[in-house]
C-alpha cells in the first residue's frame, strides 16, 4: 500500500509502498530475501543465493554460509557498485571484505523485485539491532554504544525513565561506527528509537527497551 511519502533519486521522485507479507518473515535481510525470492514460509532455513561466478570451474558458493566465506567471496573479482545489475529474483549484496568485528553488521541483501527501465526495485528488511543484548546494567554506569547505520540515514535517541533524552542524533552509513557514551542516570526502563518518521517502512517498529538496576528485563526492537 501507499505510505503517502516519495523518494528522490537523481532529480526522479518515486512513491514509496509498504509491503505487508502473508508469511510471518523474520526481519534479517538475508532470510527475508530467501524466503521472499522462493515464496515460502519464514521457518525456512535452506539457503538460497549463490554468488555467480565465485568459482568459473565449479559451483559457486553459498552467500551467508559463514562470515569467513563472505568475506572471500567480497575479495573476489566482482561487478560491483553502478555496474551491478541483479536480475528479478536475484539480490544486491553489500560484503565486507574482512571479518566483521563485534556488533558490526557483517552484510546486507536487498532483493530485486521489480525494473523501471534501468531503475532496479527491491525489497528488503530494516530493523535496530542491539548487541550484546543490554542485561545486567547497574544505575550510574557509564554505558557505551557503538551507532552505526548500514543502509541510509537514521536517527538513535535513547530516554531514560524520568524523560530526558539522553542522546539524540542521526547517523549516515558514511559516518562510519560512532562511540557514543552515556550515564544510565537511575533505575527503571530506558527506550531507544529511530527518530526519522521518514527513513523506510520499518520505521514504526524501530523501538525497543532495557532495564537498568533491576532483574533482566529486555524488549527487543518489534520489527
Amino acid at each position: 500500500m501507499a505510505t503517502g511519502h516519495t523518494t528522490n533519486i537523481n532529480g526522479v521522485h518515486y512513491n514509496r509502498y509498504h509491503y505487508n507479507p502473508a508469511n510471518n518473515f523474520v526481519n534479517d535481510c538475508l532470510s527475508f530475501a530467501e524466503n521472499l525470492a522462493r515464496n515460502t514460509d519464514a521457518n525456512s532455513a535452506r539457503a538460497e543465493f549463490r554468488a555467480v561466478g565465485d568459482r568459473p570451474t565449479g559451483t559457486s558458493r553459498l552467500f551467508g554460509q559463514s562470515d569467513d566465506q563472505n568475506v572471500d567471496i567480497a575479495g573476489g573479482n566482482w561487478v560491483q557498485d553502478e555496474n551491478a545489475n541483479p536480475a528479478i529474483g536475484e539480490a544486491y549484496a553489500i560484503a565486507r571484505t574482512a571479518v566483521p568485528g563485534r556488533g558490526e553488521t557483517p552484510y546486507h541483501v536487498a532483493l530485486v523485485v521489480a525494473k523501471d527501465g534501468t531503475d532496479n526495485v527491491t525489497l528488503e528488511a530494516g530493523r535496530i539491532t542491539v548487541t550484546p543484548q543490554p542485561l545486567g546494567i547497574d544505575k550510574d554506569s557509564v554505558v557505551k554504544f557503538r551507532i552505526h547505520s548500514t543502509d541510509l540515514e537514521h536517527g538513535f535517541r535513547l530516554v531514560a525513565p524520568n524523560g530526558s533524552v539522553l542522546t539524540d542524533r542521526t547517523y549516515k552509513p558514511s559516518d562510519g561506527t560512532v562511540d557514543v557514551f552515556v550515564t544510565m542516570v537511575g533505575q527503571g526502563t530506558y527506550a531507544y528509537m529511530c527518530t526519522i518518521t521518514t527513513c523506510s517502512p520499518q520505521h514504526n517498529s524501530m523501538y525497543g527497551t532495557f532495564a537498568v538496576g533491576k532483574d533482566s528485563e529486555y524488549e527487543p526492537p518489534g520489527y
